[in-house]
């Protein structure tokens, strides 16, 4: 799926949606055909069964911070899963989702991480990007209350810091803070803070009374005192859409088989990742890239993968869960209706076509 516009017109969009949301954060060797005793050499293997070899190229992989969501990225880079495609591959922290498809539409970074909405907001406007893997099947944002915010009671009348007014995070907290009996505006207020190093920061500092962050930065403020309320994890609805999505850059994806690459890196990546066996080496890997304490790295793969069991083994993105996206930017007045077809902002193919050649194998 190619998408063309004016690029200017592009970035004045997406800014202006930051600005209005904030949206936030084998080779095998031939016989040698020459035997001196005249016997007849063995064929070799046809050479559509030799692995291809491409140059090693630069990849660019951009998000708002360096959140455990992440972690198959983080994966790849140490095993080297990236470099056996090609790609020599460096992560850059763009502060925000809509800085990472603003990013990513430009060609500044190539593969870049997003929440749905930031992605398919792009899109909307001609960002030439796409959708073509989702990270764990749910939306696991703790609610972290200061020291003296030990209850859903205590947030009444106070601030919470969120990354945007808009999307998939508010519209989490807004249900899980209901179901505590608390609604937006006549309980409580929110701010845009910005991705979760810097909500923390805010909550630190008292600027917000309790902020949505992603793990294990909540395990690190738990450890200082202050309070964990709850997951939206534990919402029926949370798992119905990704709480982040990768997209590539549509020009850049196309040439050298870099989106079949790229597919067969992240199904590796995932699979690799929730292998019980390596959990304890994800979790020294995570923890020394985002300077986390293992500890809390541990108890946020335990929450994920065994507590709620939102992983995803392979990194698929279906129709389905961007149809529940459009359905929530929809009510939201960010997409008109009826809902256009979810099948035009992903691509699928790139992971399908690695978990059927076994790629993780």
């Amino acid at each position: 799926m190619r998408r063309t516009t004016m690029f200017a017109a592009l970035v004045a969009s997406i800014l202006l949606a930051a600005a209005c949301s904030g949206s936030g954060d084998g080779d095998g060797d031939s016989a040698d055909a020459g035997g001196g005793d005249g016997a007849t050499a063995e064929p070799s293997a046809p050479a559509e069964d030799e692995p291809t070899e491409y140059p090693t190229e630069e990849l660019l992989i951009g998000f708002a911070a360096p959140n455990q969501v992440y972690s198959a990225v983080y994966v790849a880079m140490d095993q080297g899963f990236f470099a056996d495609e090609g790609f020599d591959a460096e992560v850059v922290l763009t502060q925000s989702s809509t800085g990472a498809v603003q990013q990513a539409a430009a060609g500044s970074v190539q593969f870049a991480g997003a929440t749905p909405d930031a992605a398919i907001f792009g899109m909307q406007q001609g960002a030439p990007v796409t959708i073509v893997s989702s990270t764990i099947k749910g939306s696991p944002l703790s609610v972290v209350g200061g020291p003296d915010v030990t209850d859903w009671e205590d947030l009444r009348g106070q601030t919470i810091g969120v990354s945007a007014l808009k999307g998939g995070e508010i519209a989490l907290l807004r249900q899980l803070l209901s179901e505590h009996g608390l609604e937006e505006g006549d309980d409580y207020d929110v701010i845009v803070s910005g991705a979760t190093p810097a909500k923390a920061a805010a909550l630190s500092e008292g600027s917000v009374a309790a902020a949505v962050l992603f793990s294990p930065t909540d395990y690190a403020l738990e450890a200082q005192g202050f309070n964990i309320l709850g997951s939206t994890a534990e919402l029926e609805t949370a798992d119905q859409m990704p709480l982040i999505v990768y997209l590539v850059n549509d020009d850049w994806v196309g040439d050298n088989d870099r989106g079949e690459r790229l597919g067969r890196v992240l199904v590796r990546a995932n699979e690799w990742l929730q292998d019980p066996a390596n959990r304890d080496e994800a979790v020294e890997i995570f923890a020394a890239a985002a300077d986390q304490a293992p500890e809390h790295v541990a108890a946020t793969y335990e929450l994920w993968f065994d507590e709620f069991g939102i992983g995803t083994p392979d990194g698929q993105v279906t129709a389905e869960e961007i149809r529940t996206t459009l359905e929530m930017m929809a009510a939201d007045g960010d997409v008109p209706e009826p809902l256009p077809d979810p099948g035009e902002f992903i691509d699928p193919s790139y992971i399908e076509n690695a978990i059927q050649s076994g790629a993780a194998n």
